[in-house]
């Protein structure tokens, strides 16, 4: 590059000057491709960040089912694949009004953006209001809307990405949310896109009784008994029982329902004739309201009065 007296010449420069810039270009692109990654990063973390902060709140939530009353007999009040509603307690202020345990309703959902929304609903009265009407999300009735979580891949990977998921297709039979979060910051590019996953048991679940009874013939007629039944949380009951042929009652003891009403208790004598028939069926209630009953039972008194 230099001639004899050390001078140099055009081309080498030009030379020096071409390789300076290669080194120079490559320098440069390494360093943003490694800003870009670094971005990348912090926005994949981010992203994951958010998402685990609101899979705790939600999990805290419901383990806090709200207790069952007979104002609030029901924890849970929609389960669908993106979109979940409950009571919980909420924990931070004091009851107010009527609602002395701060009783409130949570939702939470999916939104066609791919973000997800927590809406809150609270009210000082004993008994719980209605659910918010409409399916949209974020819907209107709500106190509060909330996007808890952004760039949720679960609506692009299609049905067979559920972000909840649940042990009964029964509301009140549910004790068991499974939640499946997929995240990506940017689902065009790599790596794919990140899963958290929980589940929780809905330890205050209250759950509809069964109904169950056995019938015996004697000489006063039939004795019904309803001892078979069972709460799963050995919760008192309260047994009504129905004659299809009997007349309708329109207002019996509480909690029994109107209809052919024909005694309470969990044992009933029920005064037939020898050789009568009667469609027969048991309801039973908790202490919270729920409710079930056994299919109606054809009986016939085999052993009644002549």
């Amino acid at each position: 590059m230099t001639d004899q007296r050390g001078e140099i010449s055009l081309i080498g420069l030009i030379v020096s000057m071409t390789i300076f810039l290669a080194v120079l270009g490559a320098t440069l692109t390494l360093f943003s491709t490694s800003e870009r990654q670094n971005r990348d990063a912090q926005d994949r973390n981010d992203v994951q960040g958010q998402a685990r902060m609101t899979l705790d709140r939600l999990s805290r939530q419901l383990r806090n089912l709200a207790s069952p009353t007979p104002d609030q007999p029901q924890g849970v009040d929609r389960a669908w694949p993106t979109d979940l509603i409950f009571q919980t307690v909420k924990p931070v202020s004091p009851g107010t009004g009527t609602n002395a345990t701060n009783v409130m309703r949570v939702r939470y959902c999916l939104d066609a953006s791919a973000r997800l929304h927590r809406q809150e609903q609270t009210w000082t009265t004993a008994a719980a209001p209605a659910v918010p009407a409409g399916t949209a999300c974020p819907a209107g009735g709500w106190n509060a809307d909330y996007v808890v979580a952004g760039h949720v891949d679960n609506v692009r990977r299609g049905a067979s990405s559920p972000l909840f998921t649940y042990d009964s297709t029964t509301l009140t039979a549910i004790t068991r949310v499974s939640v499946d979060l997929w995240v990506d910051a940017d689902p065009t590019r790599r790596p794919s896109a990140s899963r958290l996953t929980t589940a929780v048991f809905l330890r205050n679940q209250n759950r509809a009784p069964t109904a169950a009874f056995t019938a015996t013939p004697t000489s006063q007629g039939l004795v019904l008994n309803g001892s078979a039944s069972s709460d799963s949380e050995d919760d008192p009951l309260s047994y009504c029982w129905y004659d299809a042929s009997a007349p309708d009652v329109a207002a019996p003891p509480s909690p029994c329902a109107a209809g052919p009403y024909i005694g309470s208790g969990i044992t009933f004598a029920y005064a037939l004739p020898s050789g009568a028939t009667r469609s027969i069926w048991l309801s039973v209630y908790d202490t919270a309201g729920l409710f079930n009953r056994t299919a109606t039972r054809s009986i016939t008194n085999a052993g009644g009065v002549q």
